[in-house]
């Protein structure tokens, strides 16, 4: 999904159809989009969630925020990040599970399981991306 739309950057720029097609506008907003993630997004892979893995706790915070949008649809959402329960096999590795996210606290980094994880976890880590707070949002999606 993208930060701007064709009919956005026809707004914006003036260009109609005949000084660009659609499709090469929109190839145009896939690279723009590309570039000001890689300026603006800090990626965080395998993080440990803070919270209590009882199977009963579902609320887990991130150690930064606020958390970004990482797919780029307009609004945080839990497709946003990726939450894994870890288990370690009978050699010592880690084996991960992917769960389910139901809600997400951009601002404040809180991630709400849809339901509990199991005690049997010995840790959850979550991938996501996080913006600087001073970078304004609106204007990240006109950059784009």
């Amino acid at each position: 999904m993208a930060w701007a739309t064709t009919t956005e950057i026809r707004l914006i720029s003036g260009l109609t159809t005949s000084h660009i097609s659609d499709a090469n506008v929109t190839s145009l907003i896939t690279l723009a989009d590309r570039e000001v993630a890689s300026k603006v997004f800090e990626y965080h892979y395998d993080e440990p969630l803070e919270g209590a893995i009882d199977g009963s706790n579902t609320l887990f915070q991130t150690r930064y925020k606020p958390i970004g949008d990482k797919n780029q649809s307009s609004s945080v959402t839990a497709a946003d990040a990726t939450v894994y329960g870890i288990t370690l096999d009978s050699q010592g590795f880690e084996n991960s599970t992917s769960l389910t996210i139901g809600s997400i606290n951009a601002r404040d980094g809180i991630i709400t399981m849809s339901s509990a994880p199991a005690s049997t976890y010995i840790d959850l880590k979550v991938d996501y991306v996080t913006i600087d707070a001073n970078i304004v949002r609106e204007d990240v999606y006109l950059a784009s």
